[in-house]
């Protein structure tokens, strides 16, 4: 197996091919991108209860209108970026070279808490986000869409994949760090509110100044010349992409699961804790638990090419990682959470089944890739924009109707804010543990049920490509012969 990262500074590569320069450039602007994008979404729903004062129930609200939102926008900037008129090489760059500055100064401003009371907080927290969320759409159609025109060869969407996803999660992982940071400033006497706005401008300005590496990526796949067509035609293009859409019902469908924020089970369902001689609150112990029961993933990151390959394809890996969350979710529920040992015992649980997760997002990401050659091979147009509109909108999409239970499972539970640790009601504090561990079970099942209809065989994927090859090959050497043409035709 080729190492992906030797020689990670070389500018050379064979044609058609990523130099590793550029793959560590793309890696090092995604992790920047989830760093803010992370932080967002981890504690965007936190910061509006605790923060800005607003009712579990109204932060649900305002998430619906934000995917409203989010449904308008996200296929219209995809679209708009397939038919825009732009210079070979240039389609998606303008998005990686201008969007990075303001997006992160409006992802800064998501944090901030000027006292403005619950209705005041709503209206500035609604519109910063909506002009958060379009140019962030933009942001993203041209950073992951450059993953399918780096190059034309699919073993190189797996490699760059591979590499973004782990630029990816390096940055998500930064945001782990939080809760370590939240319990400090708690013992302190650091405010939250303080606290937010510094992580905001940290998270938010300084990720997204990182995106501006991306800029440096070639666009080595150009499309072919073709019909003016409209904004609504390339979103519409959508519909011969049945792999896209079967992936993106499973996801919509894996959203479902009627689940909280991890942060109210650790801060409320377990408090503090005496583990290693020490006394550890519920925002620490969240922190040393999540990187138990998640490093495997990242060490399958590494591995996810030759994963992907020796399980038959993205659709396997995706079966194999929901099949053994199941498994270890439910071991881990009649295991419990009352005691160190315990807590070991489903964190060991936990970290098993997180290994073929690692590889799931980097096959999606491929599979992904593949689907546009195959838009491309079966039509004669490509398709990044509304394709990766349609990663990023599913991406919003979710965190949104996952923001949405949250309210509705925190508002049944009776949750509110201003009764502290110990004055919830009790059923709020009975429902802990079964919604933190068995919700995702839910979840995971309902994903499943379209995964099982994907079907793209490595036979196919192969003629796809080659074929492709076969036409671009052909196509340039037309645009030659036209040239010298012209050129004899002048002489």
């Amino acid at each position: 197996m080729k190492n992906p990262f030797k020689n990670a500074f070389s500018t050379e590569a064979a044609e058609g091919y990523i130099p590793n320069r550029e793959l560590a450039k793309h890696a090092a602007a995604l992790s920047g991108q989830n760093l803010t994008y992370a932080f967002i979404s981890d504690w965007m729903f936190y910061f509006c209860t605790n923060i800005l004062k607003i009712t579990p129930r109204k932060v649900g609200i305002i998430t619906g209108i934000a995917r409203v939102w989010d449904a308008v926008n996200d296929p219209i900037v995809g679209g708009y970026a397939d038919k825009r008129d732009s210079k070979p090489g240039e389609k998606l760059k303008p998005y990686l070279k201008y969007i990075p500055l303001p997006l992160g100064i409006f992802s800064a401003l998501l944090f901030m808490d000027f006292g403005l009371g619950e209705t005041p907080a709503i209206v500035y927290f609604v519109l910063i986000y909506l002009v958060w969320d379009t140019l962030y759409s933009f942001q993203d159609v041209g950073i992951w869409g450059i993953v399918a025109i780096a190059s034309p060869h699919s073993s190189e969407h797996l490699r760059m994949a591979q590499t973004a996803r782990i630029g990816a999660s390096a940055g998500s992982l930064l945001i782990g760090l939080f809760p370590l940071i939240l319990g400090a400033a708690e013992k302190t006497g650091v405010s939250e509110a303080r606290l937010f706005m510094v992580c905001g401008f940290v998270c938010g300005l300084g990720g997204e100044l990182m995106t501006w590496l991306a800029a440096g990526v070639k666009e080595r796949v150009q499309k072919e010349p073709e019909a003016k067509e409209s904004i609504l035609d390339g979103i519409l293009m959508v519909r011969h992409n049945r792999i896209l859409l079967t992936i993106a019902l499973a996801q919509i469908l894996g959203a479902l699961s009627p689940a909280i924020p991890a942060i109210y089970f650790f801060k409320y369902g377990v408090g503090t804790v005496e583990m290693f001689g020490k006394s550890l609150n519920g925002q620490t112990l969240m922190f040393f638990f999540q990187i138990a029961s998640g490093f495997p993933s990242a060490i399958a990151m590494f591995l996810a090419k030759r994963m992907t390959v020796k399980l038959g394809g993205a659709k396997n890996v995706f079966i194999v990682s929901k099949t053994a969350s199941i498994i270890a979710r439910v071991a881990a529920y009649f295991v419990g959470f009352g005691s160190p040992k315990q807590i070991g015992v489903v964190a060991a649980l936990l970290a098993a089944a997180s290994f073929p997760d690692g590889a799931s997002s980097i096959a999606k990401t491929s599979l992904w890739c593949d689907s546009i050659d195959f838009v491309e091979w079966k039509t004669g147009k490509r398709t990044e924009g509304i394709s990766f509109s349609m990663q990023n909108f599913l991406a919003k999409l979710t965190s949104g109707i996952t923001m949405f239970i949250n309210g509705i499972v925190l508002n049944a539970l009776g949750y509110r804010e201003q009764f502290g640790l110990k004055g919830q009601p009790a059923r709020f504090y009975r429902w802990q543990w079964p919604i933190y561990m068995l919700a995702p079970v839910v979840g995971a099942v309902l994903f499943l049920i379209p995964v099982f209809t994907i079907h793209y065989p490595k036979s196919m994927k192969m003629r796809v490509e080659n074929e492709l090859a076969e036409r671009r090959a052909a196509l340039a050497a037309a645009q030659r012969a036209d040239e010298a043409g012209e050129t004899a035709s002048t002489l």
